[in-house]
């Protein structure tokens, strides 16, 4: 029945909803979070950087393998010069850098002018920083690769999303449990009854149905009790009969 349908759907439609809002609002904060954290790391390292080309400016900074041990977030750093429309990689420390000598990015080459920040191929952060003399001139670029360390966020999402899930499944399982299949299993008696057949099985418990199902039994035992009253035709009635429906006395 189309009545029955439509019960049906709503309680799925419900719990459906609720999982749609709640994992809309999950993504939401976990890109928002996840931005926030990435944008922290982003300016940790670039202030890595400036303070690594400062030191330099003073002829007191610390070597590359120093810098990459203190700092774990490098997977490489590296010294490169620029020579016409090349590049020259003079020391690196950590994982060989992802750099085309023959065909350096822009960024590297911007980075003369300001510090520069992009993604590699890899996914990785590249950073690049001058380091300037006393004088002021940029002599070398300091180039980092750094893998932004995953705080949790991606495992956590994923377990709040399933929880979610199960927990939308769940209550739809329940409703339509404890209301769709009790007002389905009642359909089925109320038509069984007009019929004038038993009921087609045990109805399934349910406190909000039970109510109902005493009120439909009650009728249809008073509907088949009082059948045969209501079926004999007028031939079959007495005068006896027709004086207690009446109430009107014999002449």
């Amino acid at each position: 029945m189309d009545l029955l349908r439509s019960l049906w759907l709503n309680c799925w439609l419900a719990p459906i909803t609720v999982m749609v809002v709640g994992m809309a609002v999950l993504t939401a904060y976990h890109l928002i979070v996840a931005r926030q954290i990435s944008t922290a790391h982003l300016d940790s390292l670039r202030q890595v950087q400036s303070a690594y080309a400062k030191l330099e400016s003073r002829g007191s900074r610390p070597s590359l393998d120093d810098a990459v041990t203190v700092d774990p977030r490098w997977r490489c750093l590296a010294e490169v010069r620029i020579v016409g429309d090349h590049l020259a990689i003079l020391s690196h420390a950590g994982a060989p850098p992802e750099l085309d000598v023959d065909n350096p990015p822009p960024e590297l080459l911007q980075a003369v002018g300001e510090q520069q920040a992009w993604q590699t191929a890899s996914g990785d952060l590249a950073m690049a920083t001058a380091l300037r003399s006393a004088d002021g001139q940029a002599t070398r670029i300091l180039f980092g690769q750094a893998r932004l360390p995953d705080p949790g966020l991606t495992a956590l999402f994923s377990a709040a999303l399933g929880v979610l899930l199960v927990a939308g499944l769940a209550l739809g399982g329940y409703l339509a449990k404890r209301i769709y299949r009790p007002i389905e299993a009642l359909a089925r008696d109320a038509e069984a009854a007009l019929d004038g057949s038993p009921p087609s099985g045990p109805m399934p418990v349910s406190a909000e149905t039970d109510g109902v199902r005493g009120s439909l039994v009650t009728l249809v035992e008073r509907y088949r009790s009082s059948g045969p009253q209501r079926m004999r035709s007028p031939a079959q009635t007495s005068p006896a009969d027709d004086r207690a429906a009446t109430n009107t006395p014999l002449a």
